[in-house]
């Protein structure tokens, strides 16, 4: 998915998902925007993945160039070389690592940080069906 489309998905997602781990407090509105940050940040990881296979950072730079790249055409930034297989399998390391690593500090906090980016990984995947159900490439 692109990151316009995460992005809007995290926005109604993140509230939520506040909502339902610590109710409404004082906190409801940085808590939200963390969650929304999660959401949509963690595909930063294929700038990672992409510096591993190649062992240069070319594609970053050209993102940065034009930051409209990577908000509105992540493929293109990234030439679309990145298989799906190494993105999930990023993901899903980020998904185990990062909630506990925010378990030391509170588990709601945890339950907050695998709610979210568990939306952005099931999201990917639906989209990555839905274009191969229609014949996207």
């Amino acid at each position: 998915m692109e990151t316009y489309e995460h992005a809007a998905i995290s926005a109604i997602a993140a509230p939520i998902a506040v909502w339902q781990i610590f109710g409404f407090s004082q906190h409801f509105v940085p808590l939200s925007l963390f969650g929304f940050f999660l959401g949509v940040f963690i595909d930063l990881d294929h700038f990672l993945v992409q510096r591993l296979r190649d062992g240069n950072w070319n594609h970053l730079k050209t993102a940065f160039s034009d930051v409209r790249t990577i908000t509105t055409d992540n493929g293109a930034a990234l030439e679309d070389r990145i298989p799906n297989w190494s993105r999930y399998l990023s993901h899903f390391a980020i998904l185990a690592t990062a909630p506990v690593l925010f378990a030391a500090f509170s588990f709601r906090l945890a339950a907050l940080t695998y709610t979210m980016l568990g939306a952005h990984i099931f999201c990917d995947i639906v989209r990555s069906w839905q274009d191969d159900a229609l014949g996207f490439d």
